[in-house]
Formats: structure tokens, sequence, C-alpha cells
């Protein structure tokens, strides 16, 4: 918990709609470890990709202990930007993308994610929409589903 609580997400300009999910469950683990996330990086449109935009930030401020970012090219970019900037990675600040893509593990040092099952999750869905198009009553009492994904750390993270 203790990078937790020093944790940054940089926020994606291209799934503004994820973004949002995802913060309101950071927020809400935060909360219920009585803890307020307020490290949540957002830009404006005068910068043209997050590595620009990262770049510019890093030169001003120290790496949090630990920075989320939802898509392998934002962890990328973070990764190059604290390096020219005289950061690293994981001794200055640990690293979690949270799709898994190919390119994660082509990086050096390679970096840690999560192993999200598309394929049930797509099915659920489906499922579900199913359901709900029939007007099936069970959907009506339970919309919460969990769907397990497992933790895949690799050298970004301690």
């Amino acid at each position: 918990m203790n990078a937790l609580k020093k944790a940054l997400m940089v926020e994606d300009k291209l799934n503004l709609s994820m973004m949002e999910q995802l913060k309101a469950g950071v927020d809400r683990a935060y909360a219920e470890k009585g803890l307020v996330f307020d490290k949540y990086v957002t830009y404006d449109d005068s910068y043209k990709s997050s590595y620009t935009f990262l770049s510019d930030y890093y030169k001003n401020h120290k790496p949090s202990r630990m920075v989320i970012t939802f898509r392998d090219s934002q962890a990328i970019a973070l990764m190059n930007a604290c390096k020219e900037c005289g950061y690293s990675i994981p001794d200055d600040t640990e690293l979690i993308c949270i799709l898994n893509s190919k390119y994660l593990t082509m990086m050096r040092p390679t970096i840690s994610t999560y192993n999200i099952p598309e394929y049930d999750l797509g099915a659920v869905a489906m499922r579900l929409l199913t359901k709900m198009l029939v007007e099936d009553e069970s959907v009506k009492q339970n919309k919460d589903i969990e769907i397990s994904f497992s933790k895949m750390f690799r050298e970004t993270t301690k």
C-alpha cells in the first residue's frame, strides 16, 4: 500500500469513458482504505501526445512512487520521458499498464500489466445484452459481474 499512497494515473485522451470508470474504481479503492486519490494527471489539447506532455511534466515534477497508464503507448512514453529527465524505473517510480500488449515485453525494462480475459469479457457482455433485449428478470436483479484477471508483474515493479 506504500506505493499506492503515492500513485499517479495518467489520463488517456483516446479512452475518456474508460478513464472515468478506472478513476472511479481507484477513488473507491482509496476511500475503502480511508485515503483520497488526488494524483490524476490530465493535460489540455495543446499537447499532441502524452509523450510531449510527460516530457515537459517530468522536467518540473518528481515521479510518483507508482504510475498507472491505460495503454502501452502511454507506458512507453512515460518510460522515455522519465529516462530523459534522469529518473529510473523501477527505482524512482514503478510503472503498471492496465492493458496488456506484445509491446510491453519488448521494452527494457519489461512493463508490468494485467492479463484481462478479453474474449470472456466480450462473451459475458453479449449474453448480458441478449438477456436485456428479451427483458430477462435475472438481469434486473444482478447488474454486477466479476471477471477474474491476473497480475503480470515484470521489471517495472518491485
